[in-house]
């Protein structure tokens, strides 16, 4: 058991956008805009506690910033590629 699951219940939750973005929206896709060059090398945790309600509210007013981050990747049958926007919700 890690240090992170001891006395903590686990809950899920969905989080949708604070504002309509304009759902079916496309971003066309370049081939080299798949390429994975960049990367991230280290993550840093800090055992903290977690406001979830404000980390809700955090995502929410992010996915109205940037609704491709709740969108869908598509491979057309032309093998020309492109992210759909939504305004689906984010399981959490």
């Amino acid at each position: 058991m890690n240090w992170y699951q001891v006395g903590r219940k686990m809950t899920t939750c969905l989080v949708s956008s604070s504002s309509p973005t304009g759902s079916n929206r496309r971003i066309e896709l370049a081939g080299i805009a798949l390429w994975t060059i960049a990367h991230v090398d280290k993550i840093f945790v800090y055992p903290t506690e977690l406001n979830i309600d404000r980390f809700k509210e955090s995502l929410g007013r992010t996915l109205s910033i940037w609704p491709i981050m709740a969108g869908h990747f598509l491979v057309r049958d032309d093998d020309r590629y492109a992210i759909e926007m939504s305004d689906n919700t984010i399981p959490v």
